[in-house]
């Protein structure tokens, strides 16, 4: 009976198949995790859902995937056909990133209305085990106060509030903690997620998801904008100040981290209600000459005070063409670098690409590991 098998797979940890929800399954990130969860052996059904139709999707088996069109901020659209489904799993990595000119209040309710509803679905599915949240490294906040030194583990405080995507990323944490905590349950488990920037080879083919990286490591397209033109132009050389740093992470290695979370909850250290973790991998963030020497560009040294007002005005010229949003300029001009190493503590989870590594294939498009 399915009752049975979900109430076994819940108890034991579990050796049955488990289906998995994974919300922004259309995106990058999404369709990174849906490619990992269809070659895990753990993983039974897939439950693929975004506001998208189903894309053509190279090597996917249509027999365990399910693709649910939806807007998360809608119940009525997906509440039903996921209870019928019984999943063990949801993992939500669904996200509106880009902020449309004036339009933030917008996005901002969007999003958290769409992580409230769908976090409340798992506390009352009496098959879900685990509720993982794909949040971000940037809930931080990036001061002049931070050190490159420094690395930041799960028990620092994020302190980002003018960030829209970081900030609403932090009030979405804040939110899910408050929820399980008013609930008082060990089951579905809660865990945070917060990677670093995520890049890799299926990145290259979303340049428009990663405008910034892409145009400072010379991948942007063309632009027909003017405003777009002026910074490919300026960016044919690596301006940042002395106080950049940035750390990357492969989107196979938080794929595989993600289902790591949402697969394995009754796990020795890691069969807590509330846990979070970073994805990081080891090895620090990269500095600015080693950014450079990656991507072939000379290093330009420019004030933060310089990139602060070249984003404002990139902003407002273009009208929101160019994604320098409020607060965006700090996380170009000061570190935030993370202790990635808790996951491979819990899980004996193994970092496959460095930071170095995982930019280089984006460049490349494919893999482009050091011997």
């Amino acid at each position: 009976m399915a009752t049975t098998t979900t109430q076994h797979a819940r108890s034991s940890g579990t050796s049955a198949k488990q289906t998995v929800v994974i919300t922004g399954a259309a995106g990058y990130l999404g369709s990174r995790i849906l490619a990992a969860a269809q070659a895990d052996a753990r993983v039974g059904r897939i439950i693929a859902i975004d506001c998208a139709p189903s894309p053509n999707l190279e090597g996917v088996n249509t027999e365990r995937v399910r693709w649910i069109r939806a807007s998360l901020d809608d119940r009525v659209q997906w509440e039903e056909a996921l209870r019928r489904e019984e999943p063990h799993a949801v993992i939500h990595a669904a996200w509106r990133v880009r902020i449309p000119y004036q339009k933030e209040a917008e996005v901002r309710a969007e999003n958290l209305l769409a992580t409230r509803s769908l976090a409340q679905f798992a506390l009352s599915a009496p098959s879900v085990r685990a509720f993982v949240f794909v949040s971000s490294a940037a809930v931080f906040g990036a001061f002049a106060s931070n050190h490159p030194d420094y690395t930041l583990c799960e028990a620092d405080v994020p302190r980002e509030e003018e960030y829209p995507y970081a900030a609403q990323k932090r009030e979405a944490e804040e939110m899910l903690c408050n929820l399980w905590r008013e609930r008082n349950t060990k089951t579905p488990a809660l865990r945070i997620a917060r990677p670093v920037s995520i890049v890799g080879a299926a990145a290259r083919k979303r340049k428009e998801a990663f405008a910034l990286t892409a145009l400072l490591a010379g991948l942007a397209e063309p632009s027909s904008n003017p405003f777009g033109r002026a910074a490919q132009r300026v960016a044919r050389m690596f301006p940042a100040p002395t106080t950049w740093r940035r750390q990357y992470v492969h989107e196979d290695d938080v794929a595989r981290a993600l289902l790591a979370l949402a697969l394995e909850v009754g796990r020795g250290a890691a069969a807590q209600p509330m846990l979070v973790y970073h994805l990081a991998p080891p090895g620090g963030a990269l500095s600015p000459q080693e950014f450079a020497r990656l991507t072939g560009r000379a290093w330009l040294r420019v004030a933060p005070s310089l990139v602060r007002l070249a984003f404002w005005g990139a902003w407002h010229l273009s009208r929101g063409a160019v994604p320098t949003c409020r607060g965006v300029w700090r996380f170009y001009s000061y570190p935030i670098v993370l202790d990635g190493g808790r996951i491979t503590r819990d899980f004996s989870f193994t970092y496959q690409w460095s930071s170095s590594d995982a930019l280089r294939a984006m460049l490349a498009g494919g893999e482009a590991k050091e011997a």
